[in-house]
This record gives C-alpha cells, structure tokens and sequence, in this order.
C-alpha cells in the first residue's frame, strides 16, 4: 500500500501562509474539515452558530469507537499563531467552553500550528481549565495536524496549493509546484481562456496611456523647444516678428 506521507513530503506551515491569503480564516476552515473527517469520519455534518463561545462549533455526538469507549460529545477549538503561541487567548476560550456548554462537552480537541507538549506546564494549565468540568483536552498541534491532512488528499490540495486563483497562478512565482495539481490541464486550458481576455484588455489600457503619456511629454518638450528659439533670437535680433 502506498505510503502517504510520501505524497505529499513538504507540507509546512510556511507553505499554508503562501497559499492563503487569510492564514487564519483559512486554518479555522481546515481544521473543521479535518474535525469532520477524522473525528466524525464523515458521517455528520458539525454545525456552526456566528462566534460559538469557545468553540467553532457546537458539541456534537461523536461515532461509535473502534477501542469500545463510550461516545461523546466532542467539539474542537483552532488556533493560529503567525509568532508565539497566546496562552492567554487559549485560556480565555477554554474558559468559555466550560461557562457554555459545562455538561454538554465531553472532549475537545485543540488543534494549534505550533508544538504544545504534552508534558508542558502549558498543557497542564489549559487541563486545569477543563477538568473540573469534565471535558477532556486532546492536542492536534503542529506536524500532528499534518500526519492527519496527509490522510485526506482533498484536503491537502485546497489549503496547501493555489486553488486556481484568478491570476496567472502563485506557481509561476514560485517556480515548481511543491504539490502537484489535482486541476486537470483541460480545465487550466478554459481558466486561461476566461483570463486571457481580461489580461489582454487592461494590456491595451496601459499602453494607450503609455501612448498619450508619451505624445503629452513630446508636445510639451517641443513647446518648449520653440519658446527657446524665439526667445534666442528675439535676444540677438531684438524684437521678435509675429507673423500669420
């Protein structure tokens, strides 16, 4: 059986920012599709209120266990840090995980893209959070979320390369692609041909103003050339002579 993680060797979070233009808007999506896939193995849908306090979205019965446990309401809570992590935004949403749903959650999962040990006087403080309401904390923090993405290629193919965008493509920038394209090259040819059009009309602007920019800049040096003249000769000859 072919190894995933073979597929898809570069995944990195310096990647996920190049492709997204709002990284944190983008990994909140992510991780739900992951929730969704991984957690709910794709049987139900997770449903989302506008600002679930504390979550992102509500706790929802998870499927039967392959290890027997019983089932429980699980939700999940994602969070992007372009620099250090915030412990105190963590904490805060922890806090109110427990204020609104405290006998309605059983777990949550708290995907991060930075490394949170397990061993961490961090992930002890966020447990102390959540246990005395009897909500589990499971971690999905840094290379764990990409061990999970290389399981799901749909996934990996919208968040971590271009996605068509309407442009001659991210990839022409940066080279070869670091994943290759699950858009088939019959499809690239027609998103061309949509583009092309609009490329080809704001070409024909910039070199009309690139025209008159140029024919305005030539008059003008020529005005001037001609008040030079008649300004040197009216200097050596005295007054100058109008004529029709």
């Amino acid at each position: 059986m072919l190894d995933k993680g073979t597929i898809y060797p570069n995944l990195c979070w310096q990647q996920f920012a190049v492709f997204n233009d709002n990284a944190t808007g983008a990994f909140e999506d992510m991780c739900r599709d992951l929730f969704h896939c991984e957690y709910l193995k794709g049987t139900r849908n997770p449903h989302s209120d506008h600002n679930n306090p504390g979550v992102e979205v509500l706790p929802i019965l998870e499927p039967v266990r392959d290890d027997g446990e019983p089932q429980k309401f699980i939700s999940f809570q994602a969070k992007y840090f372009e620099q250090m992590i915030s412990d105190g935004q963590i904490v805060k949403s922890l806090k109110k995980a427990v204020e609104y749903y405290k006998g309605q959650l059983g777990r949550l999962y708290l995907f991060c893209n930075k490394v949170i040990s397990k061993d961490s006087e961090r992930f002890r403080k966020y447990q102390s959070v959540l246990s005395p309401a009897s909500i589990e904390l499971e971690l999905v923090t840094d290379k764990d979320i990409f061990t999970l993405i290389r399981k799901h290629k749909h996934i990996v193919d919208y968040y971590f390369q271009d996605r068509r965008r309407a442009v001659a493509g991210i990839n022409s920038l940066v080279g070869i692609p670091l994943i290759s394209s699950s858009v088939s090259e019959a499809e690239q040819r027609e998103e061309r041909s949509l583009i092309n059009p609009l490329l080809q009309e704001l070409i024909r602007d910039r070199v009309q103003k690139c025209k008159e920019a140029i024919l305005m800049t030539g008059t003008r040096y020529l005005d001037a050339l001609i008040y030079h003249a008649l300004f040197t000769a009216g200097g050596a000859g005295g007054e100058i002579q109008m004529w029709n």
